[in-house]
């Protein structure tokens, strides 16, 4: 089937328009989003995501789930700027938004054009990574975290469906930037399983802003999902002598991705990128004029409502104290004194569920334990 497309290029802000050949068959392609193939006339194959219709275009939900991956997208290209796209990262190769002051109108139908995904799933990938991918897999996971931290966006959905393994390149890729949230933003609800939603991002259970930290949970989990074949942790003693417990307390008290991978004796890819948080902020800015003239009136989505100051907010709001639920003392990520035992409990218990609230169900199998023994996450931890 032909299908005429008229887009903004990514790396070049043009307006292009060209024909392609779109398969009938589609796919999910996130949350409220479906996707199919499209070819170019150069040849070029691309994932079209768009929201089908029905009640996936209700407040909140497809649209929505639409612009944030396209924002995700040309943050993430300026964020490189001259320099190669991360395959760590699905990267956006256009959109259906173009500047209505420019005279080029607005799509009818939006949709995002993304590069075909890299590997596969960890779901099922897992069964033949080795503990040299194993390695590998910590060092690329954190490397494209920072890079999303440098463009000052928070992925939130992180898990073995969004995370895939590319077993040429040896490294990881991440996908699906529908539910992602700008750094400063007020916490929303995440859906999902509860094994990869962080507790504060939870229904009943989210509080505070978005930061470099609110990715750093499901990442920790995902390095132990990998370290043992697929089997995720359920309790955070699993973790002790690990490193990995460093990355499941409350977020105020995480390491950062950048951190992390200082602490494996690696440098942040991403370090000196960007122009701060007046280029972020400009960037938000020119992508909600764009998308006021695709959906002319549309209620602009909190998570685009980012305090452009977070860091200085969360200082303040660290010297206040900690947050009502948190466990009290050290950071979690310090290290224990010799002899202390390690409180056991349930992972993340902070902050209380309020009453009345239930949260998201459902847990993964293990596969197979073959690689059950523990390691330190970080070549330097003890």
């Amino acid at each position: 089937m032909s299908v005429p497309l008229r887009y903004r290029r990514a790396t070049t802000g043009y307006v292009t328009e060209a024909d392609a050949a779109a398969e009938d068959a589609q796919f999910r392609a996130g949350e409220y989003l479906m996707g199919r193939l499209v070819k170019l006339d150069d040849g070029t194959v691309l994932r079209q995501h768009r929201v089908p219709a029905g009640d996936a275009r209700g407040p909140g939900m497809g649209y929505d789930r639409l612009d944030s991956e396209i924002y995700a997208g040309r943050m993430l290209h300026q964020a490189v700027g001259w320099l190669d796209y991360p395959a760590e990262l699905a990267c956006l190769y256009g959109d259906s938004e173009v500047d209505a002051e420019s005279g080029g109108g607005a799509a009818a139908d939006p949709y995002s054009l993304i590069e075909p995904y890299r590997g596969e799933p960890l779901t099922e990938a897992i069964v033949y990574l080795d503990d040299e991918d194993t390695e590998l897999f910590t060092d690329s996971l954190l490397s494209a975290l920072c890079w999303l931290a440098a463009a000052g966006i928070a992925h939130r959905a992180l898990g073995p469906d969004t995370v895939r393994w590319d077993a040429g390149r040896r490294q990881v890729q991440l996908t699906d930037f529908s539910r992602s949230a700008i750094f400063g933003s007020d916490r929303t609800s995440v859906t999902g399983p509860a094994e990869w939603i962080a507790p504060e991002s939870r229904p009943g259970r989210r509080y505070g802003a978005v930061g470099p930290q609110d990715d750093m949970w499901a990442a920790g989990r995902l390095m132990f999902f990998v370290q043992h074949q697929g089997a995720p942790p359920r309790e955070r003693r699993e973790l002790a002598g690990t490193g990995l417990d460093a990355l499941l307390g409350p977020p105020e008290g995480r390491p950062t991705a950048s951190e992390a991978l200082h602490g494996r004796g690696r440098q942040d890819p991403a370090a000196g990128s960007g122009q701060g948080r007046t280029w972020l902020a400009d960037g938000r800015g020119r992508f909600l004029r764009l998308r006021d003239g695709k959906h002319h009136g549309a209620l602009v989505p909190p998570e685009f409502l980012a305090d452009i100051n977070w860091p200085a907010s969360a200082t303040e709001a660290s010297a206040r104290g900690p947050v009502p639920g948190s466990p009290a003392g050290p950071p979690p990520w310090a290290p224990r004194a010799p002899g202390m035992p390690e409180t056991p409990g349930p992972l993340a218990s902070y902050p209380p569920p309020a009453p009345g609230n239930g949260e998201p169900s459902g847990t993964s199998e293990p596969r197979q334990r073959s690689r059950a023994k523990r390691r330190p996450w970080g070549r330097g931890a003890g």
